[in-house]
């Protein structure tokens, strides 16, 4: 079902706080035209970050990579234990938490926590990109890089891997897109975990303002003046005139106009036609986040101005608007990264607003902290078996 503007769910967008933002909830007060309802200049202007998501590294066993070592006296890699195993959770996936000083390997499956010393990593955007056996950590402005492998201690990024910005998953986990100066231009390659560079490298466009990001599907998004730009893997690009609202494995989850011009939310999987969802959704920064079975998607959503909860919105078929959308209890930091899916799209991981990590049923909207005695984190990432 096609939806006008002026029927578009407005959940907010983290940073803009002159607009009134609902409850979430199905009966909320409509956004009235030319108030609520954010153009694609306005809202890319208003400055979302890049995503440096999901996805797995022999480079730093090479000759001339330095270790980094941390000069406090604790090791520099130390194990523990949840308090119990995630329930549930098959074997073969881990998440990763960044910390100001540490990175956390959990494995759900058993409760093992790998925490690894880290050099101060700047406050800013990071990407933070699981590939084969590791983690790479790449600030998006100035700083150095670093890798971390699985039961190893950090070692600093190889130069021919590290570019220039983002880092981003590839295809698959032995393949990381990186942005490399070129001339007057940035050129987004395709790299091998170990640097070596293949023949894919596409322009950055020239009028992108939110980008790059991850496709969830080893692809490169760029939002714009002139639209959605969509590279992938192989490195076509299409641009389009869709608008962003989420992004999942596989999945991108857009607002696009009709021939009519009526607003309409699609849910464009990578292997299924692009499907109609009759459930308004406005613009957000951040972006939404889908799950992995693309039948709901998490929003985050601005409460006050330094106050953001989740909202999850079921979009599977068959589901009536009135109980589509619900509250999640647990407040999240204004950033991208803070959200994570479950593979089996069962449960929510997030960050609250003081880097605890939650674990959430998004049917119930109940959060409990998973270990209250992990160090605050400040951003998530997953890796599956690949």
């Amino acid at each position: 079902m096609s939806a006008e503007p002026e029927d578009v769910l407005d959940l907010g967008v983290v940073g803009r706080v002159e607009t009134p933002v609902d409850d979430g909830s199905p009966d909320a007060d409509p956004v009235a035209p030319g108030s609520g309802a954010v153009s694609r200049r306005l809202l890319l202007a208003t400055g979302g970050l890049a995503l440096a998501a999901v996805a797995g590294v022999e480079a730093w066993r090479r000759p001339g990579v330095r270790p980094w070592t941390s000069p406090a006296s604790p090791p520099a890699v130390r194990s523990s234990m949840l308090p119990a195993p995630l329930p549930g959770a098959a074997p073969g996936w881990h998440v990763f938490a960044l910390g100001g000083d540490v990175l956390l390997r959990i494995h759900p499956a058993t409760g093992r926590v790998t925490r690894t010393a880290l050099p101060d990593i700047s406050e800013g955007q990071v990407s933070l990109v699981p590939v084969r056996h590791a983690v790479l950590i790449r600030p998006i402005g100035e700083g150095p890089g670093y890798v971390v492998p699985d039961g190893g201690p950090a070692a600093e990024m190889p130069a021919r891997l590290a570019g220039a910005g983002s880092v981003l998953p590839g295809p698959d986990l032995d393949h990381v897109w990186t942005q490399v100066p070129s001339g007057r231009t940035t050129l987004m390659t395709l790299a091998a975990v170990d640097g070596t560079q293949t023949r894919v490298a596409v322009p950055v466009p020239e009028f992108a303002t939110t980008g790059p990001m991850t496709d969830g599907a080893g692809g490169v998004l760029f939002e714009g003046v002139g639209g959605l730009y969509h590279v992938s893997p192989s490195g076509r690009m299409h641009v389009s005139n869709a608008i962003l609202l989420a992004v999942g494995p596989g999945a991108l989850l857009t607002l696009d106009r009709d021939p009519r011009g009526q607003w309409r939310t699609l849910l464009r999987a990578s292997n299924a036609p692009p499907r109609d969802l009759d459930v308004p959704i406005g613009p957000q920064l951040p972006h939404g986040v889908l799950a992995p079975d693309h039948r709901q998607v998490v929003l985050y959503v601005l409460r006050e101005p330094v106050s953001v909860s989740l909202a999850v919105v079921d979009i599977g078929p068959g589901v009536p608007l009135a109980r589509r959308v619900r509250t999640l209890a647990v407040s999240v930091a204004p950033g991208e990264g803070t959200v994570v899916w479950t593979p089996d799209s069962s449960r929510v991981l997030s960050l609250d607003a003081v880097g605890r990590l939650m674990l959430i049923g998004p049917t119930t909207g109940r959060a409990s902290a998973l270990a209250p005695t992990l160090p605050g984190a400040r951003q998530l990432a997953v890796r599956t078996a690949g």
